[in-house]
């Protein structure tokens, strides 16, 4: 995760476990998520760039009956990707942090997380492809961000749309506060998730047009309606 401004604009840059743990379980048990009038909801990423070995967890006729679980369940792990990045972390490693990680951490659990995935007892179907996918040894994947290129360009780039943004909407520099949330999926693909918050391929971030529109998405987003 890369962020920029302190007390003024903030923009984070960095990748989700959790998400990519649900499209590793997607595309190694093959599952079959629901369509809305015959294409894929637009905030469901593409397959993953590097997919993983395909699993036989799930028969054919499983694999399209556990889609609405994944869906349900991928989409509640989105949500609280968001409460992440609407309530992050107290600075230091005190017991405010504690309470924080902690209850970050239960309600991870609660939604389904691995390695038993105890969250999705009640889709066993999907419960058992989790288990199955997350069965045997660790990917060795240091995510996207860790290959992003970190310096003081980069963030002359990303200060310089914050402040045409602060400019044009007469806004409070600390009102900014964006996410660009990086998947290991293949092809350009973004979506904007919620407020503040865009989902994108390394291949949308990286694009050299698409790239600083993502940045601008995320933070102007984010400004209060009505600005």
């Amino acid at each position: 995760m890369r962020c920029a401004g302190g007390r003024s604009w903030q923009l984070s840059v960095g990748d989700d476990t959790s998400l990519t743990a649900a499209l590793v379980v997607r595309d190694a048990a093959g599952i079959v998520v629901p369509h809305d009038g015959g294409r894929a909801p637009a905030d469901v990423p593409p397959p993953l760039l590097d997919p993983p070995p395909r699993d036989d967890a799930l028969s054919t006729d499983e694999r399209a009956a556990a889609g609405a679980d994944w869906l349900a369940w991928y989409r509640a792990l989105l949500g609280l990707t968001v409460r992440d990045h609407h309530d992050p972390p107290p600075p230091g490693v005190g017991r405010a942090w504690q309470r924080w990680a902690q209850a970050r951490s239960a309600a991870h659990d609660a939604v389904g997380a691995a390695p038993d995935f105890a969250g999705l007892a009640t889709a066993p179907l999907l419960r058992r492809a989790a288990v199955a996918a997350f069965r045997g040894p660790a990917r060795a994947d240091r995510g996207i961000a860790a290959s992003l290129p970190v310096d003081r360009t980069t963030w002359a780039g990303q200060r310089a749309i914050a402040d045409e943004i602060v400019a044009r909407r007469h806004a409070d520099p600390g009102e900014l506060h964006g996410a660009v949330v990086l998947l290991p999926v293949a092809g350009v693909w973004w979506h904007l998730a919620a407020p503040g918050v865009v989902l994108a391929s390394g291949a949308a971030y990286r694009d050299d047009d698409l790239g600083p529109r993502l940045v601008r998405t995320a933070l102007e987003s984010s400004l209060p309606s009505g600005m």
